[in-house]
C-alpha cells in the first residue's frame, strides 16, 4: 500500500491534450488516473496540472472519486461501476500494480460501499428530473407539455410508477416515446380536455396559449411546474387557484441542494481522511510471517 502512486490527469477544455501512452490507466470522461509504484513513477512524464498522490493520499483521493464527491452530479454511482469494470479488466493483463489479492483494493471497495450506504443514499441529483421526482412523489398522474430535449431528459425520472400524459402539437411524431415508456400516452395539446393534478411545462409555449388551453379544460391542474425561461409575467384569473413553481424557484432549490451537498461533501471527506489514515497506520498480526504481505 505504501508503494502505491497515482497520477490524476484532467482534460483541458474538455479534451485530453496529453494522454498516458503506457502504464495501467483508468479512463473516464473527466479524468485519467495512472496507477504505478514509487519506484516506477519516474518512468512517466508528469505535467504541471497533474496531481501526483501516494499511499494514504492516493487512497483517500480514489475514495472521493468513487463516492462521486468529485463528479458534477454529487454522489453519482456510474463512476464506481466504471472502476469495478476497470479492476476486472486489469486482472486479465500482466501487471503487478493492482494484484487481485491487494488488501488496499478490498479496503477501498468496502469503504466506498459503506460510505454510500450510510451517507450518500436517497439524495437524488441537482437536476430538473430529480427535483421534479421529489416534488411529485405523491402524485400518480402527470401532464407534461412538450416532447423535446428537456421533456425527454426528465421523463426517466418522473415516469416510474406514474401515468404520464404527454401533450404535444403533433402527436404522430412521438409514437416511439410510448414504446420507450410504457405508461406514457401522447395527446394533442390543443385537443386535451383534462389535465392531471400536476402539469409540467417543458416547451416554449406562450402564456396566452397556455392560459387558453387551461381555460378550456374541464379538469384543471392543481400545480404547475414551469420550466420555461420566459415564465408568467402575470398569473391572471385562470391561474389564481393553481400553485405555480417557476424556473427561478427551481434555481433556489438547486442552490439549497448545492449548499447541503457541499456540507455533506466536507463531512464525508473528513471521514475518508481518517479511515484511510487508520488503515495505513494499522498493525497486522501475520502468523505466517511476511510471505503473505502484498501491496
Amino acid at each position: 500500500m505504501e508503494n502505491l502512486v497515482i497520477i490524476n490527469r484532467a482534460p483541458t477544455d474538455g479534451e485530453f491534450d496529453c494522454k498516458f501512452h503506457n502504464g495501467l490507466v483508468w479512463k473516464t470522461c473527466l479524468r485519467q488516473i495512472l496507477f504505478t509504484t514509487a519506484d516506477q513513477v519516474h518512468h512517466f512524464q508528469i505535467h504541471d496540472n497533474d496531481l501526483v498522490l501516494s499511499s494514504t493520499d492516493a487512497l483517500g483521493y480514489l475514495t472521493e472519486v468513487l463516492c462521486g464527491l468529485k463528479s458534477p452530479v454529487f454522489g453519482e454511482t456510474e463512476v464506481f461501476g466504471q472502476f469495478k469494470n476497470f479492476l476486472e479488466a486489469s486482472q486479465k493483463i500482466n501487471q503487478t500494480v493492482l494484484p487481485a489479492n491487494a488488501k488496499w483494493v478490498r479496503f477501498l471497495l468496502e469503504l466506498v460501499k459503506n460510505l454510500r450506504t450510510e451517507h450518500i443514499v436517497g439524495l437524488g441529483s441537482n437536476s430538473y428530473g430529480s427535483t421534479l421526482r421529489k416534488l411529485t412523489r405523491d402524485v400518480s398522474e402527470l401532464s407534461v407539455i412538450g416532447a423535446g430535449q428537456l421533456a425527454t431528459e426528465i421523463l426517466p425520472w418522473i415516469s416510474k410508477n406514474k401515468n404520464i400524459q404527454l401533450l404535444v402539437r403533433n402527436p404522430e411524431k412521438y409514437t416511439e416515446l410510448k414504446t420507450k415508456f410504457a405508461n406514457v400516452t401522447v395527446a394533442d395539446l390543443y385537443s386535451s380536455t383534462t389535465f392531471d393534478k400536476a402539469l409540467i411545462v417543458a416547451a416554449p409555449i406562450s402564456n396566452d396559449d397556455l392560459i387558453q388551453i387551461i381555460e378550456q379544460a374541464a379538469q384543471k391542474p392543481e400545480f404547475i411546474y414551469d420550466l420555461r425561461n420566459s415564465g408568467f409575467e402575470a398569473l391572471g384569473n385562470t391561474l389564481k387557484n393553481i400553485r405555480l413553481l417557476s424556473l427561478s424557484d427551481f434555481f433556489e432549490i438547486f442552490n439549497e441542494d448545492k449548499i447541503k451537498f457541499e456540507n455533506l461533501k466536507i463531512k464525508i471527506s473528513h471521514i475518508i481522511q481518517q479511515r484511510c489514515l487508520d488503515y495505513t497506520k494499522r498493525l497486522e498480526v501475520r502468523p505466517l510471517g511476511w510471505d503473505d504481505l502484498c501491496l
